[in-house]
């Protein structure tokens, strides 16, 4: 009995040659953050890390490397803005931090058609539910109580969806 094997797609010849030298330099990043020992430097490994999957998604075409490339961008461009802050708080800095992520994974919606049939609608669910929860995280304690409302009622969101699902026919079907 034969069975059904898909063939793997073919390498692009680029593939190897961004892999390696994506590779080569998250290991020199890394080691020379370990041998200086800088706050500063340390802080630019996630957006530099980010930089390197993005610059291998293009060089390569592979949608995929997108993903984590935008993250780490975009959580490493929050991480960073925070760490510069000089407030005396930690809620500002958290909002930004998660911030920077609802950025990054807007960054993947955003990027996806620069790629051949790519659609990535589904990162902006994400981005927007870090987003309502960044803003808030800025406004302090103010924004602390929206979120703990919001956490005791966002469920009826979902019983919204449900009885939605239930009662709306889709398009072309009868009850």
């Amino acid at each position: 009995m034969a069975q059904n094997i898909k063939p793997t797609p073919e390498a692009h010849p680029n593939d190897r040659w961004a892999g390696g030298i994506v590779l080569i330099g998250i290991g020199v990043l890394v080691l020379v953050v370990n041998l200086v020992k800088s706050d500063t430097l340390a802080m630019l490994v996630l957006p530099l890390l980010g930089i390197a999957f993005l610059a291998w998604a293009f060089f390569s075409r592979r949608f995929p490397l997108v993903i984590p490339g935008s993250i780490l961008l975009g959580l490493g461009v929050g991480v960073v803005l925070a760490w510069q802050m000089t407030t005396t708080t930690d809620e500002p800095k958290g909002g930004v931090v998660v911030l920077g992520l609802a950025a990054g994974f807007l960054a993947i919606a955003l990027l996806a058609p620069l790629f051949e049939k790519v659609r990535a609608w589904w990162a902006l669910i994400p981005a927007a539910i870090l987003a309502v929860v960044g803003v808030p995280l800025l406004m302090g304690d103010q924004g602390i109580r929206f979120l703990e409302v919001v956490g005791q009622w966002w469920p009826l969101i979902l019983v919204a969806v449900g009885l939605y699902v239930l009662f709306v026919p889709r398009r072309g079907q009868k009850n």
